[in-house]
């Protein structure tokens, strides 16, 4: 790497035959070596302090806290973004993720917090989902599909609605026309329904 993020410069203190030192000796080369590794992974808290003032007219107003300050202590978006995407992308189950974080970040994250992390991050992705439904409802054409999953130990159907460019999915107990209806696609469309053809 060109630019390294940290570097090292590692001093003779002394010569290898006679013993001298070297401070004002004589600079004939330098050799290097890079290592790459993980920073220091640990939680970086951020204390917000909303301050109180009172005006010359006797009023008192208080700041604002951000969006991310939601209690007198919480986790912030990446930790919540890490949990979605452990969860969703990696699946991870709930008691390794909270034992992943204990383990790696020294923050004692519960089972239940570690749920609710994720559900949170589901609940706010309704504006994506409205707008990725109306996209699909103007394409040409749409791909429905379907395949089976195990959700909590029981068969249930992951439907794909999708285009070249757009994807929705969603798990559903059922399969065929009701799931299909229930993900708010198919109904809707103004071009093609394409399947696979398999009865």
């Amino acid at each position: 790497m060109e630019s390294p993020d940290l570097t090292v410069v590692h001093v003779p203190e002394s010569c290898s035959s006679c013993g001298s030192g070297l401070d004002d000796a004589e600079l004939v080369d330098v050799e290097s070596r890079q290592v790459f590794d993980l920073p220091e992974i640990r939680l970086l808290v951020t204390e917000h302090s909303a301050e109180r003032r009172r005006c010359s007219c006797g009023a008192m107003t208080k700041a604002s806290f951000p969006p991310d300050a939601t209690a007198p202590a919480c986790y912030g978006p990446g930790v919540r973004a890490l949990a979605a995407y452990l969860a969703v992308h990696q699946h991870l189950p709930f008691d390794r993720m909270a034992q992943l974080f204990a383990d790696v970040l020294c923050a004692p994250v519960s089972v239940g917090t570690v749920a609710t992390m994720v559900t949170e991050a589901a609940e706010s992705l309704d504006p994506f989902l409205l707008t990725t439904r109306s996209l699909l409802h103007q394409a040409p054409a749409v791909h429905f599909d379907e395949t089976g999953a195990r959700v909590e130990g029981s068969l249930h159907r992951v439907h794909s609605d999708s285009t070249a460019l757009l994807t929705l999915v969603d798990g559903h107990k059922k399969r065929g026309r009701a799931a299909m209806d229930d993900l708010g696609v198919i109904g809707g469309i103004k071009g093609t329904a394409v399947h696979d053809g398999w009865k």
